[in-house]
């Protein structure tokens, strides 16, 4: 399966290639939102993990322009800003599911 991994740290990319490296045996990673949309279509990944704040592009913007060309897109936004307010925003822009930064081990239960 392929993953491709956006988020603007770097050690937070290693972090999630580690824990999800015997899952998925391609990975294409990104560290921003802008130009997700593309990257996303030149993969075709199984599935994104998408972080939110990031530098150009936030990652809720990102995953609402990869839903909006590729509807079956699966996306899991992960963040250190885990109110309800921003699952819930991040659920409506088309993820899928939203895990804490402080739980990414929780990754290997979703795939």
């Amino acid at each position: 399966m392929k993953l491709m991994i956006v988020d603007d740290n770097p050690r937070i990319r290693k972090v999630i290639r580690e824990i999800l490296s015997n899952t998925f045996d391609e990975f294409l990673e990104h560290n921003d939102g802008e130009g997700a949309s593309l990257l996303y279509q030149t993969f075709n990944p199984d599935w994104v993990v998408m972080d939110i704040k990031m530098i150009e592009v936030d990652g809720i913007e990102a995953t609402k322009e990869i839903i909006k060309k590729h509807p079956a897109a699966k996306i899991v936004i992960v963040s250190h800003f885990a109110d309800k307010e921003t699952q819930n925003e991040a659920l409506m822009a088309g993820a899928k599911l939203f895990i804490s930064k402080e739980n990414l081990t929780e990754l290997t239960e979703v795939f």
